[in-house]
């Protein structure tokens, strides 16, 4: 399966629900939204959110600053 992540290509050989491609990234979930083809995806969702072949993820890290 390939899919995009913040526009860099990744593979993967099974199938991923959002929750495990974060932890294959090693991202963690504090402060950080998720797109999935432009649709914002709930937190309570991650783990049923399963990825299609083609998918793009957006992963967007909250930071403090003025």
């Amino acid at each position: 399966m390939k899919i995009t992540v913040n526009n860099e290509p990744y593979l993967s050989e099974e199938a991923l629900s959002l929750s495990q491609l974060l932890t294959n990234l090693a991202i963690e979930d504090n402060g950080i939204a998720v797109a999935v083809n432009e649709d914002i995806v709930s937190r309570s969702l991650w783990d049923g959110q399963n990825l299609c072949d083609g998918d793009r993820v957006i992963v967007i890290k909250a930071t403090a600053g003025g």
